[in-house]
């Protein structure tokens, strides 16, 4: 809906998704699974998995095969649920 918020990821494991018993940052747009993505602390590293979502993901606009990791960068963008999903840019901080 274009707002922007930040979130911070305090955990070695942050489950983004639509279910507040399932994810540690719920996102209720349309298409969003209750688990959607995972992403987990690797060192100094951010890594991110699509969990299985029915609608799926992308990083950097590349559709994200399901359960495979993936290395996350400063700046990548992950987008869930198609391209008329919420749009995450990832930064190092």
């Amino acid at each position: 809906d274009g707002k922007m918020d930040k979130v911070s990821m305090v955990a070695e494991r942050f489950v983004i998704g639509r279910s507040a018993e399932a994810a540690h940052y719920v996102d209720a747009s349309s298409g969003i699974s209750r688990s959607h993505v995972e992403l987990m602390a690797a060192g100094e590293a951010w890594t991110v998995q699509d969990v299985g979502s029915r609608n799926g993901s992308t990083l950097n606009g590349d559709s994200m095969i399901p359960y495979k990791i993936y290395q996350l960068q400063h700046g990548d963008i992950l987008q869930l649920a198609g391209d008329k999903g919420p749009k995450y840019k990832f930064r190092a901080e």
